[in-house]
């Protein structure tokens, strides 16, 4: 199995992180409005790239409570796709042979999301990078 390489800074410094959702899902499902793991519907652009917007936009369609919509910014979702996207490529690298399935999809990209949401959100935590900066 290939080792992935995410690379997280592309020609013009902005993050990297793009699935293609025709790899994961036919466009007719798709414009059939495919739910993501937490009942969000996923948005794609017209080529299948699920980049930063496209993200947000599906979170925001979720079972998050609408209260945090506000604090669900470009910025905050680009930084945790990254964080997320680097961790999953670990996951993938070391782990995948001993775990039945993908790892390193849309689906556990948006579950991983939605927990940080959760823990940051709800719970007040914050990643210990943040606090730092602050």
């Amino acid at each position: 199995m290939p080792k992935l390489n995410v690379q997280t800074q592309s020609n013009h410094g902005q993050a990297d992180h793009n699935f293609n959702l025709f790899d994961h899902y036919t466009k007719e499902a798709l414009l059939d409005g495919t739910k993501a793991p937490d009942g969000g519907i996923y948005s794609c652009a017209a080529d299948g790239t699920f980049d930063t917007k496209h993200i947000r936009r599906t979170l925001l369609s979720s079972s998050i409570n609408s209260l945090f919509h506000p604090k669900l910014t470009v910025k905050l979702v680009e930084n945790h796709v990254k964080l997320v996207k680097q961790k999953l490529a670990g996951y993938h690298n070391y782990l995948d042979h001993q775990l039945f399935g993908l790892i390193f999809d849309p689906d556990e990209l948006l579950l991983q999301l939605r927990l940080r949401a959760d823990v940051e959100f709800m719970d007040g935590k914050r990643n210990l990078i943040v606090k730092s900066r602050s």
